[in-house]
C-alpha cells in the first residue's frame, strides 16, 4: 500500500514539474524585447533617482550653512573668552596656542 502511494506522490511531482517546464517555454517563447518601454521605464527611474538626489543636495547645503553658523557663533564666543581674560599675556594655558598669538582663524563672517 505505501508503495502504491509512493508511485502516485513521485507521478504527481514530476507532473507538476512538467507542467512548470511547458510554462517556463511558452513564457520564453513570448518574452519580446520592447525597447520604448525599457527607456520609458529607465526615464522614470532616473527621474525619480534624481529628485531625491537634488533633496539630498538641498539638505545637504542647509547642513553645511548650520555648521558654518555654529562655527561662527562658536568662533566668537572663544575670541570673546580670550578678550575677557587677557588675549595678550601670551600664556593663555591652552598647549596648542602657537607662541605670541592664538590658533589661526578663519573668516567666516
Amino acid at each position: 500500500m505505501t508503495e502504491a502511494s509512493d508511485d502516485e506522490h513521485f507521478r504527481s511531482i514530476v507532473t507538476f514539474q512538467l507542467c512548470l517546464l511547458e510554462l517556463y517555454e511558452s513564457l520564453l517563447e513570448t518574452c519580446a524585447w520592447d525597447e520604448s518601454k525599457v527607456n520609458t521605464t529607465l526615464k522614470t527611474f532616473m527621474s525619480s533617482v534624481l529628485a531625491l538626489m537634488r533633496v539630498q543636495r538641498s539638505l545637504g547645503t542647509q547642513v553645511v550653512t548650520v555648521q558654518r553658523e555654529l562655527i561662527r557663533k562658536h568662533r566668537a564666543r572663544l575670541e570673546q573668552w580670550l578678550q575677557e581674560h587677557g588675549e595678550s599675556s601670551g600664556d593663555d594655558g591652552f598647549p596648542w596656542t602657537p607662541p605670541g598669538g592664538h590658533a589661526a582663524r578663519g573668516d567666516a563672517g
